[in-house]
């Protein structure tokens, strides 16, 4: 079951149209992320906890980006 756990965020969020139903969001995020191959671990209980990680690559890349952007104005 889903619930709002801050209703003042998502208020603000569902007028933004950031938010679209109550209880997709993490399975959004569980499955884009099982997508890229990134871990990802809950913990539940009267509450919950997710621990999101990055790919080592992804450091890398941002380098890159960055330098990129650096030297091409």
């Amino acid at each position: 079951m889903s619930a709002v756990r801050n209703p003042v965020i998502f208020d603000v969020f569902y007028r933004l149209g950031i938010t679209e139903k109550i209880g997709f969001g993490i399975n959004r995020m569980r499955e884009a992320m099982t997508k890229r191959g990134i871990k990802i671990a809950f913990a539940t209980g009267g509450f919950f906890i997710v621990t999101l990680t990055r790919p080592d690559t992804t450091r890398k890349e941002v380098i890159d980006q960055v330098t990129d952007q650096v030297k091409n104005g």
